[in-house]
């Protein structure tokens, strides 16, 4: 009975030891495996473009060379990330991204493209009062009545998407009565703003982008809006070489005009003895061609006189 007993719990303490190693042997090469393969497959969760990250502008002409280093995708990405901000106020200087509108691609007719191709090239910027009305500030507005220029400044929904933007409407008197703008601020006095043909719908083509950067509440006493942005463009510009445009030519010293007319004398002295030189070569060889080389003395052979074929016929 001693020995049943005994050998019954030898076979219980085996099946119970073997029991609580086998899932151990067994899990352990399963595990590695399945960390090896989600490794492989593992998903990346970054996407191309996100994040584009607004830098530090300081004036119209920083952010015009930005905006030009991004794709058409990325400045769409950064103006549905930027909210409407403020209500602008104050006088904005502004710019085109493009020289001209593309009118390919839309239906105008051939009055609109001529006036848009005419504002262009005189665009400046735009006024806004802060109580929703602005008026586009042109180079040259002669020809254009105030009520041309002038519109209306409402907080709507957007067209890029259900975000809210400053959407800037013209009426039907205006010479902008066929566009709306709509405008975000992507740094604070800094709008970015896209144009359409209207009546626009949510993922319309843009007809043209621009920016508007905020110089000042109102132009100075004794000027207009427009001198002030063009005397603002002109201390801004710079040359070809990067240096500031200079409003005076500088006049030569008589002294310098004088050396040059003695240049001017000597270089067409040397330009005659190299024109003579061959005539003196020819008359220097054994065999002179003697009917190309008259003497000073020789007299010219008279003309003959012209012959008049009716004359003739008689």
């Amino acid at each position: 009975m001693k020995r049943c007993m005994a050998l019954f719990c030898l076979v219980a303490i085996c099946t119970l030891v073997g029991a609580q190693e086998a899932p151990v042997a067994a899990e352990e090469p399963v595990a590695k495996t399945a960390a090896k393969d989600d490794s492989a497959t593992m998903p990346k969760l970054e996407k191309e473009g996100e994040g584009i990250e607004v830098p530090e502008l300081a004036d119209m002409e920083e952010f015009r060379e930005w905006l030009l280093t991004l794709t058409q995708g990325e400045r769409d990405e950064v103006f549905i990330a930027s909210d409407a901000g403020p209500m602008p106020s104050g006088l904005y200087t502004g710019f085109m991204l493009s020289d001209r509108p593309n009118f390919e691609d839309f239906d105008i007719s051939i009055t609109k493209k001529a006036i848009m191709t005419f504002i262009f090239d005189r665009w400046l910027g735009k006024t806004f009062d802060g109580k929703g009305n602005l008026a586009n500030i042109l180079r040259d507005e002669s020809g254009f009545e105030k009520k041309d220029l002038k519109g209306t400044l409402t907080l709507e929904k957007g067209y890029s998407d259900d975000k809210d933007s400053w959407i800037a409407l013209y009426g039907k008197d205006t010479a902008y009565d066929f566009i709306l703008d709509e405008f975000r601020e992507i740094r604070p006095n800094f709008l970015f703003g896209k144009t359409y043909l209207v009546p626009p719908e949510k993922g319309d083509k843009v007809f043209f982008e621009c920016g508007l950067v905020k110089i000042g509440d109102e132009a100075p006493a004794g000027q207009t809006p427009s001198e002030f942005l063009l005397d603002n463009l002109a201390e801004a510009e710079p040359t070809a070489l990067g240096e500031p445009v200079s409003e005076t030519v500088p006049v030569p010293p008589a002294e310098t005009k004088k050396d040059e007319a003695e240049k001017n004398k000597e270089d067409d002295y040397a330009e005659k003895e190299v024109a003579e030189e061959p005539l003196v070569k020819a008359q220097d060889s054994p065999d002179p061609a003697p009917a190309t080389l008259p003497t000073p003395e020789a007299e010219a052979p008279e003309a003959e006189p012209d012959l008049d074929l009716d004359e003739i016929m008689d």
